[in-house]
């Protein structure tokens, strides 16, 4: 969805996007692959989060499992490779601005202001009024002063999805606090 933004003209095939990501079959993916990927071909990553990240290099599960509960922490071993996350650690460090804040809605709003693309960490099954936690990222691509819009990749798949700044806020902290916001700089 962040390339479909930035290089509109540029097809990449999923075997592209899956090395970007490092995704794996079956499997979500986390962050910092595709944050060292813009990194390094000429963007600006800021990612807002609390998230201890070298204490999950050393603590890997426990950590997750401390901060965040046993939900997530079930969910991440389940659904994404803890061991490849930790090995991007160090690179991820180096090139990414951190902020160490949960995100809130007025943030996405002044970041996209200043020229910042947002992907944002949500939990689909708040946001579908389900009652299963699902970590999830989507895109936001406009706001106004009550709501939020995002390309949700679902499933089902929704362009210029809209939901309330407060559902917007309670799905982001649900999922424990996390956005990035990019943008090319050369």
């Amino acid at each position: 969805m962040l390339l479909g933004y930035f290089e509109p003209g540029k097809e990449y095939s999923i075997e592209e996007l899956e090395k970007i990501t490092t995704k794996q079959p079956e499997k979500g993916s986390w962050t910092m692959s595709f944050s060292i990927w813009f990194a390094n071909h000429g963007y600006k990553v800021k990612h807002y989060s609390t998230f201890n990240f070298e204490k999950f290099k050393t603590e890997g599960i426990n950590y997750i499992r401390d901060a965040y509960g046993d939900d997530i922490a079930e969910w991440q071993l389940a659904n994404t490779d803890l061991s490849e996350a930790q090995g991007k650690i160090d690179d991820y460090l180096k090139k990414v601005e951190l902020v160490e804040k949960k995100p809130t809605v007025a943030d996405v709003k002044v970041e996209m202001r200043t020229g910042y693309i947002i992907r944002a960490a949500v939990d689909s099954g708040l946001l579908n009024d389900t009652p299963k936690y699902e970590g999830h990222s989507v895109v936001v691509i406009g706001y106004d002063n009550d709501s939020i819009w995002f390309h949700d990749p679902g499933l089902p798949a929704q362009e210029s999805r809209k939901v309330s700044n407060e559902l917007f806020q309670k799905a982001m902290d649900a999922f424990g606090g996390e956005m990035d916001a990019i943008k090319k700089v050369h």
